[in-house]
């Protein structure tokens, strides 16, 4: 499987990527449910839950834009990783039957979750600073119910990301 999102090119073995954002059964959940571009499992057992952007607001010249995005960034991790999970439970039987062969059979008390924002051109210096305001979007109920630490919520830039193998 290949595709191009926000000027980043990824190639994934099919039966390890669910494209969530255009899934039918994902879409057919509900009209304004904000879905990340996809969710990946790697040979490392870790499961990547990815969004794109080309830009996002600059924080100093409009802090609700840039407050409004970071808001939908969470929605689109958050609810990515619910929707493939309750579909693996049977709950959106649309979006079970739309599940790769390696998400129905990947042991996923074993997964590693990763919460990504990639974002091309940011430059390396400014991803603690993102990292960190994206991980306050997360509550820590959120991350010890799914036993998420909080160093695997980050953002990424186009090096780092093709470090980690998730792009081109």
């Amino acid at each position: 499987m290949e595709f191009t999102e926000s000027g980043l090119s990824f190639h994934f073995e099919d039966d390890r990527c669910y494209r969530i954002e255009n899934a039918q059964g994902a879409i057919g959940v509900g009209e304004g449910i904000k879905k990340a571009e996809f969710l990946y499992i790697d040979a490392g057992n870790n499961l990547w839950v990815l969004e794109a952007k080309t830009t996002i607001a600059n924080e100093r010249k409009s802090k609700e834009e840039f407050d409004a995005q970071l808001q939908a960034i969470y929605e689109k991790l958050y609810n990515s990783l619910q929707l493939a999970v309750l579909g693996l439970a049977g709950r959106y039987q649309a979006v079970n039957e739309e599940l790769p062969v390696e998400f129905k059979t990947a042991d996923w008390s074993g997964l590693t979750i990763q919460l990504v924002l990639v974002i091309p051109e940011i430059p390396t210096l400014q991803l603690p600073v993102f990292s960190d305001k994206l991980r306050k979007k997360f509550s820590p109920w959120f991350l010890k119910v799914w036993n998420i630490k909080e160093a695997n919520i980050q953002v990424l830039n186009r090096d780092i990301a093709q470090r980690k193998a998730l792009c081109q």
